[in-house]
Formats: structure tokens, C-alpha cells, sequence
């Protein structure tokens, strides 16, 4: 008489614990995926901004971060970057914006840059406005946008 351990329960068993451990390592894929993929997404972006009032016509370049992500972050520091890897960056801006400035979900940071400080560093230093590209650097990162067409 042949006697053997693969009996009913013992394959029951077998089944079941397959079953759960395939189930664990879904679960565990699934929060590594979420996990990185739900951090902030920040999106940077410039446009022209003109404010006028009382006291007449301002012109300024506005460089948005928008957080379309669901985690918040900090916006640290807001420029431009120009060729060979150097920055232009102005240490307050021209309308009151503090930083570091949270960046929470869905929200967004607008910060200021004049005009007239733009074109004037572009004279000196002898740059384009097609070799800026906006950026901002956040908690998690630089993020940087498209060139300008134009001041």
C-alpha cells in the first residue's frame, strides 16, 4: 500500500497559501506604484503679466508652479535658466510673494520678475529671450518649463 502526503487538505492548503501570496505581492506592487506615482507633479510655466492702476503700467514675466499632484511641496526658489547651465534668479519679486511658499494639491505660486530687469540683464550679458526657460526649485526637486517666445 502506497501512502502519500498530497492529500485533500494538504492541496486545499497548498492552494490557499498560493493564492494568499500572490495577493500579498499584488498588494505590495500596488503601494510601491502608488506611492510613487502620488507625490506632487509640479508644472511650470511663464507668461507675460501687465498690471495697471493708479500709479500706471507695469510690465512683468509671471512664472506659475501648479501642483497637479496629491501631495503638497515647498516652492523654494523661482528663475530662469539660461545657456551653460547659469541662472538668473531675482531675490524678491516684484509683487509681494514669500518664500519658501507651500505648493499644496492643486494649488499654485505665482512669482514676479520685471520686465525691465529682464531686458536690462539680457543687454548686458548678451542673451535671448528664446534661452530662457523658467524653473522652480520645490522639497522634491527643480522643475523646469518651456523656453519663452519672447519679452
Amino acid at each position: 500500500m502506497l501512502l502519500t502526503v498530497w492529500t485533500g487538505p494538504v492541496v486545499l492548503s497548498l492552494i490557499i497559501s498560493t493564492c494568499a501570496l500572490m495577493g500579498s505581492a499584488i498588494s505590495i506592487a500596488w503601494q510601491i506604484y502608488t506611492f510613487r506615482h502620488n507625490g506632487p507633479r509640479v508644472t511650470v510655466k511663464a507668461a507675460h503679466a501687465v498690471i495697471a492702476g493708479p500709479i500706471g503700467r507695469h510690465d512683468f514675466i509671471a512664472i506659475t508652479a501648479a501642483n497637479d499632484g496629491r501631495a503638497s511641496t515647498i516652492a523654494h526658489q523661482f528663475g530662469f535658466k539660461l545657456p551653460n547651465d547659469r541662472i538668473f534668479v531675482q531675490p524678491l519679486s516684484e509683487l509681494p510673494v514669500e518664500l519658501p511658499s507651500e505648493l499644496k494639491a492643486g494649488g499654485e505660486v505665482t512669482y514676479y520678475f520685471s520686465m525691465k530687469g529682464l531686458q536690462q540683464a539680457a543687454a548686458k550679458d548678451n542673451w535671448e529671450p528664446k534661452d530662457l526657460r523658467p524653473f522652480v526649485r520645490t522639497g522634491h526637486g527643480e522643475v523646469v518649463g518651456s523656453a519663452l517666445k519672447s519679452i
